[in-house]
């Protein structure tokens, strides 16, 4: 929306106004008409993203961040925003690219197979057509955004009802916040359990796991790769064996947050580190575990199961990857996160002649399997084709696309075999990539200021000198060390997603909280982390303290005694 993070904090804490309240009568007649005049159903399950180009027409010479200035049907409109000028179009089941009659190239998305359903179609409107009553409605929405998503703040469950035509048609949900995406998402996750409960009476009970810690990875995928879809939806009881903590929760938390470092270990050769050194994709060399693609399947399991569980985790992948999971097409600029250097050659490629470089291509890519060079045609018949100053727009696009999705198709509908047998492709798609790997990762910064604003104490005074200093010593810990910290306490390292007035322990919202610890100031500090507890003893000095809890979260941060 181009507002400042402060600006939206403001409307976010807004509330309708009286005169807002009378017109919200009005606002659901307009959008009811408009949803049952203007907005048909897709016929097939294109992604909201996705169109076609020729590929040998003058369009070719158009810049990849270019946006059409004119009118054009709604599909290339929606794509506009997300991917200026996109490379796929799904047209059959074949994920190999082909040149229609027409010259168009055509590709298929990883995942189009759990994109059919008629709940899917429904949740991409598009309109019957582009006419005056089609951009009457966008610009009422965009005018009125921060009108309507004060509305939905007080009453998410209209999204279901007469304001659906904002989350069902992808242009309009846009304009709607993160924070009313997600509560309408829990909403109707919280549904479909509800009712695949009623309908299935083996759905109690809990889904009991007992692992090792040193091998936390290959325990959990033998115990839970053969579990049917409606056992995964059960709440998950995680015990590691021979320890002695019990269950309430925090062991749950703590074994989610193991599992997220092992999904990268790079002894197992699922993902690989991007140019940042931060975010992961998949492996297009995974195939030296033999069982790597039932592994993918269950770490999209793990995935999903955390969000419906409501468990973040330390987990942050490519763009192109949130977009894959989403069912939008990538587009060249994702390319420059992955591969920073080859980005820059292809963008070179683009600004100069050829005839300056020197370069004879065609289309074509070449993959390195551990020595060996395997070229692949990126269109039918590709090394015939020269690349020129007219093609090499599309060449770009294509080989960019087999970068970050041809070459890893297969790893991608696996994990999202297992992600969409919990996570419904119609939901996860009201989001865009940064709005899932928030749904993910949750906030990245640890604001000790907030933290501090959410605790609880008992036995302790928030103005006590014993107190003054713990929160003095917390300020001197590095990033790292704070992280540790909150790991310690609370069994993860990251921040719920509205902060720390939304911690939870394992009866729902339970806020970070400070004991009194009895006994000598030699011992250390100790936590139950289904509880959100520091038990902290009095120590004569700051410098003891420190010292003291420094050795406590980096020896016990991984440690259960009692939970």
């Amino acid at each position: 929306s181009g507002k400042s993070s402060a600006a939206k904090e403001d409307d976010n804490k807004m509330s309708p106004s009286a005169l807002t309240l009378r017109f919200i009568p009005l606002i659901e007649c307009y959008l009811i008409v408009a949803s049952s005049t203007l907005l048909v159903r897709p016929a097939t399950a294109l992604s909201p993203t996705d169109t076609s180009h020729s590929y040998s027409s003058a369009s070719n010479k158009r810049k990849l961040d270019e946006t059409p200035s004119t009118p054009v049907p709604v599909n290339a409109q929606q794509s506009s925003l997300i991917s200026p000028v996109p490379i796929i179009r799904v047209a059959s089941t074949s994920s190999t690219a082909g040149i229609s009659n027409s010259g168009v190239i055509t590709v298929v998305l990883p995942g189009t197979r759990f994109r059919q359903s008629a709940e899917y179609l429904q949740m991409q409107m598009e309109f019957a057509e582009i006419n005056a009553d089609a951009i009457r409605l966008l610009n009422f929405v965009e005018q009125n955004r921060v009108v309507l998503n004060m509305i939905l703040r007080h009453n998410v469950q209209l999204l279901e009802s007469s304001f659906s035509l904002l989350v069902t048609l992808p242009k309009c949900r846009q304009v709607l916040h993160f924070d009313i995406k997600r509560a309408y998402f829990k909403l109707k996750l919280k549904r479909k359990r509800l009712n695949a409960a009623r309908s299935n009476s083996n759905m109690g009970g809990s889904l009991r796991i007992t692992v090792h810690r040193q091998r936390v990875f290959e325990e959990s995928f033998q115990a839970l790769r053969y579990k049917t879809a409606d056992e995964m939806r059960r709440k998950l009881s995680v015990t590691f064996a021979g320890e002695e903590g019990m269950d309430a929760g925090g062991l749950t938390r703590e074994w989610y947050s193991v599992l997220a470092r092992e999904i990268f270990n790079a002894n197992y050769g699922l993902f690989i580190t991007t140019g940042d050194g931060v975010t992961f994709q998949p492996n297009y060399r995974s195939y030296i575990n033999t069982d790597h693609l039932a592994v993918f399947k269950f770490v999209g399991r793990i995935i999903g199961k955390a969000i419906c569980d409501g468990h973040l985790l330390d987990a942050h992948f490519t763009r192109s990857f949130y977009k894959h999971i989403l069912g939008l097409s990538v587009n060249f600029h994702d390319l420059e996160a992955i591969e920073p250097d080859y980005y820059k050659s292809l963008k070179h490629l683009l600004d100069t002649p050829l005839e300056y470089l020197g370069l004879d291509l065609t289309f074509t890519a070449e993959t390195d399997n551990f020595g060996e060079l395997k070229v692949i045609e990126l269109v039918p018949n590709g090394k015939d084709i020269i690349v020129t100053d007219e093609n090499k727009y599309e060449y770009v696009r294509l080989i960019a696309h087999n970068r970050m999705t041809t070459a890893i198709t297969t790893q991608i509908d696996h994990f999202l075999e297992g992600f969409h047998d919990l996570v419904p492709p119609e939901l996860i798609s009201i989001f865009d990539a940064q709005e899932l790997e928030l749904l993910i990762s949750g906030l990245p910064d640890i604001d000790l200021d907030d933290l501090r604003a959410n605790t609880e104490y008992h036995g302790y005074k928030s103005t006590d000198l014993e107190i003054c200093q713990f929160w003095s010593v917390l300020r001197s810990f590095s990033k790292e060390e704070i992280a540790l910290f909150l790991q310690f306490v609370t069994g993860t390292s990251k921040v719920p997603l509205d902060g720390f007035q939304a911690l939870h322990g394992s009866d729902g919202i339970k806020k970070f909280n400070i004991h009194k610890a009895g006994g000598s100031h030699q011992q250390l500090p100790t936590a139950h982390t289904c509880f959100n507890q520091l038990d902290l003893p009095e120590y004569p000095t700051e410098e003891l303290l420190r010292e003291k809890l420094l050795i406590a979260v980096r020896e016990g941060s991984e440690g259960f005694g009692f939970a």
